[in-house]
């Protein structure tokens, strides 16, 4: 029998045997920021966010921070006059930050702002008014230099609006007002995919329990495509994100446990299907959008896990697997509100509360194995030969059959390789053009069936 070689041992060691880590890059003070409500971004190896409050004058502040917790900066401190109190995440296009601020402005309504990445060019793009809507309460989506978002209260029927502006701060467009009987005070971001724009909102609809909605990005066709009842879900926070033909989101509440439900349906509000609850155990309250990735989605619970502080989560795309990924603490960090942002085996967040100073903390996850676990068991006899590999491997099984898909990924979560076929499973895979390395190899049956294995090639 042919021996493994001991650096293709040390790295699959490596891959199956580190714990997952959790560690703070951040402890919010007060002077330095206090109260992330949002996410943070990744832009060439730095973290970019906002606080709610804290900074020089107690209003919030922009800050950078690299993923190992080092060079923090303060960029900005909000004063009332260029914002305040920002609650969602910035958006980042050629060098240029772009964000909003509930509060503050010309009008103390909130504004939308532009700055450099260096924390320079400071601009206040646009000032809300009653009359344009006010409030933000969310994150804007920029497509090429146009910016989309969601307004908490006023413009036409006092109940908020859907807008778009340019990123020069011109061509305000009042893209819809709610009624109330179409939602009612929108928060969170949009969606969008394909010329149209899909959102939630929290409250109003049919039910009164808020409702998921589409419109073209030009203010026509508005639809409210599916009512939420509580017993289906209640209270959209922040946005879907679009897979295909379908949405996935997050409600904050209802469901069968009355603490939230993750949901998917079709861009038309067809074929509905719950894919999990949350139960207070598993997490309650989720806030904030899904992460997906590798077959897998990520996100955070405001409330609940084992300490009742929040915890990140993880479950693969037909909501079965769920994985409690690490338990917020008063210590560490707790009560997110936000999103994950990933990067290779790392997610990075943001705790609302806690940390050392009880101001909230920035943190990164870190987990090796990220995306290589087996999403369902039932596909046991996979085998991928030879293994290490030097040059192409084959992949069996005797009870994939029918259609299928085979997707390789690299360490960091790239796919590399992807090919589909029918019948039983016995493919040969020429990989000598991939790098030396570690790979999961993925497949997926049309059944939804689907198996994650470790692949080590070394040259």
């Amino acid at each position: 029998m042919k021996k493994i070689p001991l650096l293709a041992f040390v790295l699959f060691y490596l891959v199956i045997g580190v714990k997952a880590q959790y560690s703070v890059l951040l402890n919010f003070t007060g002077t330095n920021g206090s109260r992330p409500w949002g996410s943070p971004i990744l832009v060439d190896g730095k973290l970019y966010g906002m606080t709610q409050f804290g900074g020089a004058k107690g209003m919030g502040i922009v800050f950078s921070v690299d993923t190992l917790g080092n060079y923090y900066k303060d960029l900005l401190d909000f004063d009332s006059a260029n914002g305040r109190a920002p609650q969602g995440s910035l958006v980042e296009s050629q060098g240029k930050l772009y964000g909003m601020t509930q509060r503050g402005g010309a009008n103390n309504l909130g504004c939308i702002f532009s700055m450099d990445t260096d924390g320079a060019g400071y601009k206040r793009l646009f000032d809300f008014t009653s009359s344009t809507g006010l409030c933000p309460f969310g994150t804007l989506t920029l497509s090429g230099n146009v910016l989309y978002g969601l307004l908490y209260g006023g413009a036409g029927g006092g109940r908020g609006c859907i807008f778009s502006i340019h990123t020069d701060g011109s061509a305000f467009k009042d893209l819809h007002d709610f009624s109330g009987g179409d939602g009612d005070v929108p928060t969170g971001s949009l969606a969008l995919s394909n010329g149209m724009l899909y959102g939630m909102t929290p409250i109003g609809g049919m039910y009164n329990y808020g409702d998921v909605f589409s419109i073209d990005t030009n203010g026509n066709f508005f639809s409210d495509i599916f009512d939420f009842d509580n017993t289906n879900g209640a209270q959209g926070n922040d946005g879907v994100i679009v897979l295909g033909s379908r949405l996935f989101g997050m409600n904050y509440m209802g469901g069968t446990y009355n603490s939230g439900r993750l949901f998917s349906m079709e861009t038309n509000g067809s074929a509905y299907r719950d894919l999990m609850d949350f139960n207070g155990i598993n997490g309650q309250f989720p806030w904030g959008r899904l992460l997906f990735a590798d077959g897998y989605f990520f996100g955070l619970a405001s409330l609940g896990g084992v300490n009742g502080y929040g915890c990140i989560f993880s479950v693969d795309s037909a909501g079965n697997n769920y994985t409690d990924l690490h338990d917020c603490t008063i210590a560490t960090g707790n009560n997110p509100f936000g999103n994950l942002v990933r990067s290779g085996q790392n997610l990075y967040g943001m705790d609302y509360i806690g940390g050392a100073n009880d101001s909230g903390v920035v943190f990164k996850y870190t987990d090796v194995t990220m995306g290589l676990k087996k999403v369902n068991m039932e596909v046991s006899d996979l085998e991928v030969y030879p293994n290490p590999s030097n040059g192409s491997v084959t992949l069996q099984s005797s009870t994939v059959g029918g259609p299928w898909t085979v997707a390789i990924y690299n360490e960091l979560g790239q796919q590399v390789f992807t090919k589909t076929g029918t019948g039983i499973l016995n493919e040969k895979i020429n990989t000598e053009s991939f790098a030396s390395g570690i790979y999961s190899v993925r497949v997926q049956t049309q059944s939804t069936i689907s198996v994650t294995k470790l692949m080590v090639l070394q040259r």
